[in-house]
Protein backbone atom coordinates (compact mmCIF):
# COMPACT_ATOMS: atom_id res chain seq x y z
CA UNK A 1 0.00 0.00 0.00
CA UNK A 2 1.70 3.68 -0.82
CA UNK A 3 2.89 5.08 2.34
CA UNK A 4 0.14 8.35 1.63
CA UNK A 5 -2.29 5.84 2.33
CA UNK A 6 -1.14 4.48 5.20
CA UNK A 7 -0.56 7.50 7.00
CA UNK A 8 -4.18 8.21 6.47
CA UNK A 9 -4.94 5.18 7.73
CA UNK A 10 -2.74 5.57 10.93
CA UNK A 11 -4.69 9.09 11.20
CA UNK A 12 -8.09 6.76 11.12
CA UNK A 13 -6.41 4.25 14.05
CA UNK A 14 -5.07 7.59 16.25
CA UNK A 15 -8.91 8.84 15.85
CA UNK A 16 -10.57 5.54 16.64
CA UNK A 17 -8.51 5.47 19.96
CA UNK A 18 -9.08 8.84 20.81
CA UNK A 19 -12.86 7.85 20.65
CA UNK A 20 -12.45 4.40 22.35
CA UNK A 21 -10.42 5.65 24.79
CA UNK A 22 -13.12 8.79 25.62
CA UNK A 23 -15.94 6.10 25.70
CA UNK A 24 -13.65 3.94 28.27
CA UNK A 25 -12.95 6.48 30.64
CA UNK A 26 -15.10 9.79 30.56
CA UNK A 27 -18.52 7.48 30.77
CA UNK A 28 -16.86 5.63 33.37
CA UNK A 29 -18.52 6.86 36.21
CA UNK A 30 -22.04 8.22 34.57
CA UNK A 31 -22.72 4.64 33.13
CA UNK A 32 -21.69 2.78 36.69
CA UNK A 33 -22.06 -0.94 37.13
CA UNK A 34 -24.06 -1.08 33.64
CA UNK A 35 -20.38 -1.28 32.25
CA UNK A 36 -19.90 -4.23 34.28
CA UNK A 37 -20.52 -7.64 32.68
CA UNK A 38 -22.05 -10.54 35.00
CA UNK A 39 -18.86 -12.25 34.34
CA UNK A 40 -16.86 -8.84 34.96
CA UNK A 41 -18.51 -9.08 38.83
CA UNK A 42 -16.45 -12.13 39.54
CA UNK A 43 -13.17 -11.29 38.03
CA UNK A 44 -13.58 -7.60 39.91
CA UNK A 45 -14.68 -9.60 43.22
CA UNK A 46 -11.83 -12.22 42.95
CA UNK A 47 -9.56 -9.31 42.08
CA UNK A 48 -10.70 -8.06 45.23
CA UNK A 49 -10.03 -10.79 47.27
CA UNK A 50 -6.02 -11.46 45.65
CA UNK A 51 -5.78 -7.63 47.17
CA UNK A 52 -6.64 -8.55 50.33
CA UNK A 53 -4.16 -11.36 50.64
CA UNK A 54 -6.52 -14.35 49.87
CA UNK A 55 -7.25 -16.85 47.36
CA UNK A 56 -10.90 -16.22 45.42
CA UNK A 57 -13.24 -18.03 47.17
CA UNK A 58 -16.40 -18.95 45.39
CA UNK A 59 -18.83 -15.99 44.65
CA UNK A 60 -20.96 -15.94 47.19
CA UNK A 61 -24.27 -16.98 45.51
CA UNK A 62 -23.65 -20.89 46.32
CA UNK A 63 -27.27 -21.16 48.94
CA UNK A 64 -27.97 -24.50 47.55
CA UNK A 65 -24.48 -25.75 48.87
CA UNK A 66 -22.82 -25.53 52.29
CA UNK A 67 -21.24 -21.93 52.50
CA UNK A 68 -17.99 -23.14 53.79
CA UNK A 69 -14.99 -21.91 52.19
CA UNK A 70 -14.95 -22.82 48.61
CA UNK A 71 -12.29 -22.64 45.65
CA UNK A 72 -13.25 -20.47 43.10
CA UNK A 73 -12.48 -22.44 39.88
CA UNK A 74 -15.18 -21.61 37.06
CA UNK A 75 -13.47 -18.57 36.03
CA UNK A 76 -9.57 -18.39 35.00
CA UNK A 77 -7.43 -16.66 37.61
CA UNK A 78 -5.41 -14.43 34.66
CA UNK A 79 -7.93 -11.46 34.40
CA UNK A 80 -7.97 -11.12 38.33
CA UNK A 81 -4.43 -11.49 38.80
CA UNK A 82 -4.21 -8.52 35.86
CA UNK A 83 -6.86 -6.70 37.39
CA UNK A 84 -5.18 -6.73 41.09
CA UNK A 85 -1.80 -5.68 39.45
CA UNK A 86 -3.09 -2.98 38.04
CA UNK A 87 -4.55 -1.97 41.20
CA UNK A 88 -2.27 -2.04 43.22
CA UNK A 89 -0.19 -0.01 40.58
CA UNK A 90 -2.52 2.69 39.70
CA UNK A 91 -3.76 2.63 43.69
CA UNK A 92 -7.10 2.33 42.09
CA UNK A 93 -10.03 -0.04 43.21
CA UNK A 94 -10.64 -2.99 40.71
CA UNK A 95 -13.68 -1.43 38.83
CA UNK A 96 -11.30 0.87 37.70
CA UNK A 97 -8.24 -0.66 36.97
CA UNK A 98 -9.56 -2.65 35.00
CA UNK A 99 -10.25 -0.09 32.44
CA UNK A 100 -6.89 1.04 32.75
CA UNK A 101 -5.63 -2.59 32.04
CA UNK A 102 -7.80 -2.94 29.04
CA UNK A 103 -6.99 0.36 28.01
CA UNK A 104 -3.46 0.13 27.92
CA UNK A 105 -4.07 -3.98 26.27
CA UNK A 106 -5.88 -2.25 23.44
CA UNK A 107 -2.61 0.15 23.07
CA UNK A 108 -0.54 -2.47 22.93
CA UNK A 109 -2.59 -4.80 20.01
CA UNK A 110 -1.56 -2.21 17.55
CA UNK A 111 1.64 -1.80 18.74
CA UNK A 112 2.41 -5.40 18.43
CA UNK A 113 0.78 -5.29 14.99
CA UNK A 114 2.97 -2.32 14.28
CA UNK A 115 5.73 -4.20 14.87
CA UNK A 116 5.13 -7.22 13.46
CA UNK A 117 2.85 -6.62 10.15
CA UNK A 118 3.92 -2.84 9.69
CA UNK A 119 2.46 -2.65 6.10
CA UNK A 120 -1.02 -3.93 7.20
CA UNK A 121 -0.56 -2.79 10.97
CA UNK A 122 -3.36 -0.08 10.62
CA UNK A 123 -5.49 -2.08 9.09
CA UNK A 124 -5.32 -5.05 10.88
CA UNK A 125 -6.03 -2.90 14.10
CA UNK A 126 -9.02 -0.86 12.54
CA UNK A 127 -10.65 -4.32 11.37
CA UNK A 128 -9.64 -6.58 14.39
CA UNK A 129 -10.83 -4.14 17.17
CA UNK A 130 -13.76 -3.26 15.35
CA UNK A 131 -16.58 -1.37 16.54
CA UNK A 132 -18.79 -4.08 17.67
CA UNK A 133 -15.54 -5.72 19.41
CA UNK A 134 -13.68 -2.64 21.26
CA UNK A 135 -16.75 -2.18 23.47
CA UNK A 136 -14.90 -4.85 25.63
CA UNK A 137 -12.49 -2.28 26.15
CA UNK A 138 -14.79 -0.30 28.71
CA UNK A 139 -15.90 -3.39 30.16
CA UNK A 140 -14.70 -5.72 33.35
CA UNK A 141 -14.17 -8.45 31.12
CA UNK A 142 -11.33 -10.76 30.07
CA UNK A 143 -12.43 -10.65 25.80
CA UNK A 144 -10.39 -7.44 25.41
CA UNK A 145 -6.90 -8.67 26.89
CA UNK A 146 -7.40 -12.05 25.30
CA UNK A 147 -7.58 -10.44 21.84
CA UNK A 148 -4.06 -8.88 23.14
CA UNK A 149 -2.64 -11.88 24.07
CA UNK A 150 -3.79 -13.76 20.66
CA UNK A 151 -2.37 -11.26 18.49
CA UNK A 152 0.98 -11.98 20.24
CA UNK A 153 0.67 -15.54 20.42
CA UNK A 154 -0.23 -14.95 16.22
CA UNK A 155 2.80 -13.13 15.67
CA UNK A 156 5.24 -15.65 17.60
CA UNK A 157 3.94 -18.56 15.96
CA UNK A 158 4.91 -16.62 12.64
CA UNK A 159 8.35 -15.01 14.21
CA UNK A 160 8.91 -19.07 15.32
CA UNK A 161 8.08 -20.69 11.68
CA UNK A 162 10.68 -17.86 10.42
CA UNK A 163 13.66 -18.45 12.46
CA UNK A 164 13.01 -21.85 14.13
CA UNK A 165 14.91 -20.33 17.50
CA UNK A 166 13.90 -22.03 20.53
CA UNK A 167 13.95 -18.45 22.05
CA UNK A 168 10.19 -18.22 19.88
CA UNK A 169 9.06 -21.57 21.43
CA UNK A 170 9.64 -20.91 24.94
CA UNK A 171 7.86 -17.36 23.99
CA UNK A 172 5.26 -19.12 22.71
CA UNK A 173 4.63 -21.65 25.63
CA UNK A 174 4.25 -18.66 28.07
CA UNK A 175 2.16 -16.75 26.02
CA UNK A 176 0.09 -20.06 25.42
CA UNK A 177 -0.20 -20.52 28.71
CA UNK A 178 -1.16 -16.93 29.68
CA UNK A 179 -4.04 -17.06 27.37
CA UNK A 180 -5.19 -19.97 28.92
CA UNK A 181 -5.26 -18.12 32.38
CA UNK A 182 -7.38 -15.49 30.04
CA UNK A 183 -9.81 -18.08 29.17
CA UNK A 184 -10.34 -21.56 29.04
CA UNK A 185 -10.93 -21.56 25.42
CA UNK A 186 -7.31 -20.68 24.81
CA UNK A 187 -6.49 -24.49 24.38
CA UNK A 188 -7.92 -24.69 21.21
CA UNK A 189 -5.04 -22.00 19.79
CA UNK A 190 -2.99 -24.37 21.68
CA UNK A 191 -4.12 -27.42 20.00
CA UNK A 192 -3.72 -25.19 16.51
CA UNK A 193 -0.14 -25.01 17.31
CA UNK A 194 0.00 -28.78 17.96
CA UNK A 195 -1.73 -29.97 14.99
CA UNK A 196 0.64 -27.32 12.77
CA UNK A 197 3.97 -28.18 14.74
CA UNK A 198 2.64 -31.84 13.35
CA UNK A 199 2.52 -30.93 9.92
CA UNK A 200 5.45 -29.45 9.89
CA UNK A 201 7.03 -32.33 10.79
CA UNK A 202 5.44 -34.87 8.69
CA UNK A 203 6.77 -32.14 5.58
CA UNK A 204 10.61 -32.79 6.69
CA UNK A 205 11.17 -29.43 9.06
CA UNK A 206 11.24 -31.78 12.17
CA UNK A 207 12.79 -28.63 14.03
CA UNK A 208 9.78 -26.19 13.56
CA UNK A 209 7.50 -29.08 14.00
CA UNK A 210 9.03 -30.36 17.50
CA UNK A 211 9.17 -26.51 19.04
CA UNK A 212 5.31 -25.78 18.22
CA UNK A 213 4.07 -29.42 19.38
CA UNK A 214 6.66 -28.57 22.64
CA UNK A 215 4.83 -25.35 23.07
CA UNK A 216 1.72 -26.61 22.82
CA UNK A 217 2.44 -29.42 25.24
CA UNK A 218 3.72 -27.01 27.46
CA UNK A 219 0.22 -25.58 27.82
CA UNK A 220 -1.90 -28.92 27.53
CA UNK A 221 0.72 -29.82 30.69
CA UNK A 222 -0.04 -26.39 32.44
CA UNK A 223 -3.96 -26.86 31.72
CA UNK A 224 -4.04 -30.57 33.57
CA UNK A 225 -2.06 -29.15 36.48
CA UNK A 226 -4.39 -26.22 36.82
CA UNK A 227 -7.81 -28.17 36.46
CA UNK A 228 -6.47 -30.84 38.91
CA UNK A 229 -5.62 -28.15 41.39
CA UNK A 230 -8.99 -26.88 41.24
CA UNK A 231 -10.23 -30.40 41.68
CA UNK A 232 -8.48 -30.80 45.15
CA UNK A 233 -9.38 -27.58 46.19
CA UNK A 234 -13.32 -27.74 45.88
CA UNK A 235 -14.68 -30.06 48.45
CA UNK A 236 -17.10 -32.20 45.38
CA UNK A 237 -13.72 -32.13 43.17
CA UNK A 238 -14.95 -29.87 40.34
CA UNK A 239 -12.37 -29.09 37.73
CA UNK A 240 -14.01 -25.82 36.71
CA UNK A 241 -14.84 -27.89 33.05
CA UNK A 242 -18.50 -27.88 33.41
CA UNK A 243 -21.08 -25.65 35.53
CA UNK A 244 -22.32 -25.91 38.53
CA UNK A 245 -25.44 -26.64 38.35
CA UNK A 246 -25.43 -27.81 34.65
CA UNK A 247 -26.71 -25.01 32.58
CA UNK A 248 -28.90 -26.47 29.35
CA UNK A 249 -29.04 -24.92 26.31
CA UNK A 250 -32.47 -22.28 26.29
CA UNK A 251 -35.24 -22.75 24.05
CA UNK A 252 -34.77 -21.13 20.71
CA UNK A 253 -30.88 -21.04 20.49
CA UNK A 254 -30.69 -22.23 17.03
CA UNK A 255 -33.00 -19.09 16.10
CA UNK A 256 -30.76 -17.06 17.75
CA UNK A 257 -27.80 -18.13 16.65
CA UNK A 258 -28.78 -17.85 12.89
CA UNK A 259 -31.03 -14.94 13.25
CA UNK A 260 -30.01 -12.60 16.25
CA UNK A 261 -26.16 -13.02 16.68
CA UNK A 262 -24.96 -9.48 15.71
CA UNK A 263 -21.53 -10.60 15.84
CA UNK A 264 -22.05 -13.46 14.00
CA UNK A 265 -24.09 -12.48 11.02
CA UNK A 266 -21.06 -9.42 10.66
CA UNK A 267 -18.17 -12.12 11.03
CA UNK A 268 -20.24 -13.77 8.38
CA UNK A 269 -21.26 -10.85 5.96
CA UNK A 270 -17.15 -9.64 5.86
CA UNK A 271 -16.13 -13.37 4.97
CA UNK A 272 -18.36 -13.82 2.41
CA UNK A 273 -17.65 -10.45 1.15
CA UNK A 274 -13.95 -11.01 1.34
CA UNK A 275 -13.95 -14.78 -0.52
CA UNK A 276 -16.04 -13.17 -3.27
CA UNK A 277 -13.87 -10.93 -3.91
CA UNK A 278 -10.63 -13.13 -4.12
CA UNK A 279 -12.71 -15.07 -5.90
CA UNK A 280 -12.93 -12.17 -8.51
CA UNK A 281 -9.81 -10.95 -8.36
CA UNK A 282 -8.35 -14.43 -8.97
CA UNK A 283 -9.19 -14.34 -13.05
CA UNK A 284 -6.20 -12.15 -13.04
CA UNK A 285 -3.11 -14.08 -14.13
CA UNK A 286 -0.99 -11.32 -11.95
CA UNK A 287 -3.15 -11.23 -8.95
CA UNK A 288 -2.30 -13.36 -5.82
CA UNK A 289 -2.48 -13.13 -1.63
CA UNK A 290 1.08 -12.76 0.15
CA UNK A 291 -0.49 -14.88 3.07
CA UNK A 292 2.13 -16.83 4.59
CA UNK A 293 1.51 -20.37 4.60
CA UNK A 294 1.63 -21.33 8.23
CA UNK A 295 0.38 -18.45 9.14
CA UNK A 296 -2.95 -19.04 7.22
CA UNK A 297 -2.54 -22.76 8.59
CA UNK A 298 -2.37 -21.55 11.78
CA UNK A 299 -5.27 -19.29 12.06
CA UNK A 300 -7.67 -21.79 10.03
CA UNK A 301 -6.74 -24.49 12.51
CA UNK A 302 -7.85 -22.06 15.18
CA UNK A 303 -11.03 -21.52 13.97
CA UNK A 304 -12.15 -25.07 13.52
CA UNK A 305 -10.40 -26.15 17.46
CA UNK A 306 -12.56 -22.74 18.56
CA UNK A 307 -15.76 -24.04 16.78
CA UNK A 308 -15.56 -27.73 18.39
CA UNK A 309 -14.41 -26.34 21.84
CA UNK A 310 -17.09 -24.10 22.36
CA UNK A 311 -19.84 -26.57 20.58
CA UNK A 312 -18.46 -29.43 23.18
CA UNK A 313 -18.71 -27.12 25.70
CA UNK A 314 -22.63 -25.98 25.08
CA UNK A 315 -23.23 -29.45 24.99
CA UNK A 316 -21.82 -30.35 28.40
CA UNK A 317 -23.81 -27.43 29.37
CA UNK A 318 -20.09 -25.87 30.82
CA UNK A 319 -22.18 -22.43 28.98
CA UNK A 320 -25.94 -22.75 29.37
CA UNK A 321 -26.29 -18.98 28.23
CA UNK A 322 -25.30 -18.03 24.81
CA UNK A 323 -24.12 -14.99 24.04
CA UNK A 324 -22.54 -12.88 21.23
CA UNK A 325 -19.14 -12.91 23.17
CA UNK A 326 -18.68 -16.00 22.94
CA UNK A 327 -18.68 -16.13 19.84
CA UNK A 328 -15.97 -13.77 19.52
CA UNK A 329 -13.15 -15.57 19.69
CA UNK A 330 -14.14 -18.03 17.81
CA UNK A 331 -14.74 -15.83 14.53
CA UNK A 332 -11.62 -13.94 15.06
CA UNK A 333 -9.26 -15.74 13.33
CA UNK A 334 -11.66 -15.27 10.00
CA UNK A 335 -11.69 -12.76 10.20
CA UNK A 336 -8.49 -11.60 10.07
CA UNK A 337 -7.91 -13.51 7.25
CA UNK A 338 -10.97 -12.24 5.98
CA UNK A 339 -10.31 -8.38 6.62
CA UNK A 340 -6.54 -8.90 5.37
CA UNK A 341 -7.79 -10.52 1.89
CA UNK A 342 -10.27 -7.44 1.15
CA UNK A 343 -6.95 -5.61 2.14
CA UNK A 344 -5.17 -6.47 -0.41
CA UNK A 345 -7.69 -7.39 -2.72
CA UNK A 346 -9.05 -3.53 -2.86
CA UNK A 347 -7.68 -0.21 -4.05
CA UNK A 348 -5.99 1.50 -1.38
CA UNK A 349 -9.02 4.31 -1.90
CA UNK A 350 -11.55 2.11 -0.90
CA UNK A 351 -9.39 0.72 1.90
CA UNK A 352 -9.38 4.38 3.29
CA UNK A 353 -13.43 4.82 2.27
CA UNK A 354 -13.86 2.09 4.66
CA UNK A 355 -11.92 3.11 7.34
CA UNK A 356 -13.72 5.92 7.47
CA UNK A 357 -17.03 4.48 7.64
CA UNK A 358 -15.54 2.36 10.94
CA UNK A 359 -14.54 4.73 12.58
CA UNK A 360 -18.56 6.44 11.86
CA UNK A 361 -19.76 3.33 13.28
CA UNK A 362 -17.50 3.86 15.92
CA UNK A 363 -18.79 7.17 16.76
CA UNK A 364 -22.45 6.08 16.55
CA UNK A 365 -21.59 3.46 19.57
CA UNK A 366 -20.12 5.84 21.08
CA UNK A 367 -23.14 8.44 20.93
CA UNK A 368 -25.25 5.30 21.98
CA UNK A 369 -23.53 4.44 24.88
CA UNK A 370 -23.56 8.05 26.23
CA UNK A 371 -27.16 8.01 25.49
CA UNK A 372 -27.60 5.16 27.82
CA UNK A 373 -24.98 6.12 30.37
CA UNK A 374 -27.38 9.65 30.99
CA UNK A 375 -30.65 6.98 31.08
CA UNK A 376 -29.21 4.51 33.17
CA UNK A 377 -26.31 5.64 34.68
CA UNK A 378 -28.39 6.77 37.92
CA UNK A 379 -29.60 3.17 38.40
CA UNK A 380 -26.70 1.81 39.32
CA UNK A 381 -23.98 4.06 40.02
CA UNK A 382 -20.14 2.79 41.18
CA UNK A 383 -20.24 5.89 43.82
CA UNK A 384 -22.90 4.36 46.19
CA UNK A 385 -20.23 1.23 46.61
CA UNK A 386 -19.08 2.39 49.90
CA UNK A 387 -23.08 3.12 50.85
CA UNK A 388 -23.62 -0.40 49.91
CA UNK A 389 -20.73 -2.40 51.87
CA UNK A 390 -21.47 -0.40 55.22
CA UNK A 391 -25.15 -1.61 55.07
CA UNK A 392 -24.44 -5.10 54.08
CA UNK A 393 -21.50 -5.16 56.58
CA UNK A 394 -23.94 -5.10 59.46
CA UNK A 395 -26.35 -8.15 58.42
CA UNK A 396 -26.39 -10.85 60.85
CA UNK A 397 -23.73 -13.94 60.20
CA UNK A 398 -24.94 -16.79 57.56
CA UNK A 399 -27.59 -13.82 56.22
CA UNK A 400 -28.88 -14.29 52.21
CA UNK A 401 -29.58 -11.16 50.21
CA UNK A 402 -31.87 -12.58 47.27
CA UNK A 403 -31.61 -10.06 44.26
CA UNK A 404 -28.66 -8.33 46.02
CA UNK A 405 -27.11 -5.10 44.90
CA UNK A 406 -23.77 -6.02 42.91
CA UNK A 407 -21.68 -3.63 44.07
CA UNK A 408 -21.42 -5.66 47.32
CA UNK A 409 -19.36 -7.87 45.46
CA UNK A 410 -16.49 -5.60 44.68
CA UNK A 411 -15.32 -4.78 48.35
CA UNK A 412 -16.60 -7.58 50.07
CA UNK A 413 -14.72 -8.74 53.07
CA UNK A 414 -17.22 -10.79 54.51
CA UNK A 415 -17.23 -14.95 53.47
CA UNK A 416 -20.75 -15.74 55.61
CA UNK A 417 -23.44 -13.52 53.43
CA UNK A 418 -24.96 -15.71 50.75
CA UNK A 419 -26.41 -14.57 47.30
CA UNK A 420 -29.00 -17.11 46.29
CA UNK A 421 -28.81 -17.91 42.23
CA UNK A 422 -31.88 -16.18 41.30
CA UNK A 423 -33.39 -18.56 39.09
CA UNK A 424 -34.05 -20.98 42.35
CA UNK A 425 -36.52 -21.38 44.14
CA UNK A 426 -36.83 -19.15 47.05
CA UNK A 427 -39.70 -19.96 49.25
CA UNK A 428 -38.06 -23.79 49.88
CA UNK A 429 -34.44 -23.79 49.53
CA UNK A 430 -33.25 -20.55 50.12
CA UNK A 431 -35.17 -20.46 53.60
CA UNK A 432 -33.78 -24.06 54.05
CA UNK A 433 -30.13 -23.16 54.03
CA UNK A 434 -30.27 -19.22 55.11
CA UNK A 435 -30.67 -18.30 59.04
CA UNK A 436 -31.76 -15.14 57.81
CA UNK A 437 -33.13 -13.80 54.41
CA UNK A 438 -33.52 -10.28 53.01
CA UNK A 439 -34.39 -8.63 50.24
CA UNK A 440 -32.50 -5.28 48.41
CA UNK A 441 -35.47 -3.48 47.50
CA UNK A 442 -33.15 -0.98 46.10
CA UNK A 443 -31.71 -3.29 43.70
CA UNK A 444 -35.09 -4.68 43.04
CA UNK A 445 -36.78 -1.35 41.97
CA UNK A 446 -33.48 -0.30 39.89
CA UNK A 447 -33.37 -3.91 37.78
CA UNK A 448 -37.20 -3.04 37.34
CA UNK A 449 -36.66 0.44 36.11
CA UNK A 450 -34.24 -1.41 33.78
CA UNK A 451 -36.60 -3.83 32.38
CA UNK A 452 -35.45 -6.88 34.21
CA UNK A 453 -38.71 -7.76 36.12
CA UNK A 454 -38.83 -11.17 35.06
CA UNK A 455 -36.16 -12.25 37.67
CA UNK A 456 -37.49 -11.46 40.45
CA UNK A 457 -40.39 -13.98 42.27
CA UNK A 458 -42.99 -14.02 44.01
CA UNK A 459 -41.06 -13.41 47.51
CA UNK A 460 -39.58 -10.57 45.94
CA UNK A 461 -42.48 -9.25 45.31
CA UNK A 462 -44.21 -9.69 48.57
CA UNK A 463 -41.10 -7.93 50.20
CA UNK A 464 -40.40 -5.26 48.18
CA UNK A 465 -44.18 -4.29 48.27
CA UNK A 466 -43.57 -0.50 48.98
CA UNK A 467 -41.34 1.51 46.95
CA UNK A 468 -37.93 1.16 47.89
CA UNK A 469 -36.50 4.05 50.63
CA UNK A 470 -32.99 4.35 48.80
CA UNK A 471 -30.43 3.35 46.45
CA UNK A 472 -30.16 0.34 49.38
CA UNK A 473 -33.22 -1.05 51.14
CA UNK A 474 -32.58 -4.46 52.96
CA UNK A 475 -35.83 -5.74 54.63
CA UNK A 476 -35.99 -8.85 56.50
CA UNK A 477 -38.16 -11.95 55.00
CA UNK A 478 -40.37 -14.07 57.38
CA UNK A 479 -39.02 -17.63 56.36
CA UNK A 480 -42.11 -18.55 57.93
CA UNK A 481 -44.32 -16.82 54.70
CA UNK A 482 -42.91 -19.12 52.54
CA UNK A 483 -44.75 -21.99 50.80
Amino acid sequence: MPLRYRQILRAVVFIQIAIVAWDTLALLESYGLRRTHQDGIYYLFMANRLLQGELPYDFPHRCELPLAYRWHHEWPLGYPLLVAAASWVTDTPPFYASRWANLALYLLGYGLLLWAFRPWAEWLFLTLFSPNVTWVVGFAISEGPYLTGWIACVIIVLQLLRSGSVGWAVGLAAGLTGLFLLRYNALAVGAAAGLMGLWYFWKGQRRVGGLLVGAAAMQGIFAGLYFAWNAYQDPFGYTGLRMYPPMPMQDGWVEWLVGGARFGRYAVLIGLTALLVYLWRRRSPTYSLNFPTGLVLFLGATAVFHALGYTSSMLQARIGILDERHLFPILLPVLWLAWWSLGQSLSPKLVVVMAFGLVAWQVRNTVSHQRRAAEEGKLFPYAHVEQVRQAYDTLPPRSCVILPNIAYTLVAKRSDLCFPDPYLGYGFLTCQRCEHVYVDCGAVEARVQMGLSHLPYGVVWRACAEPARGVVDLRRYSCEKSP
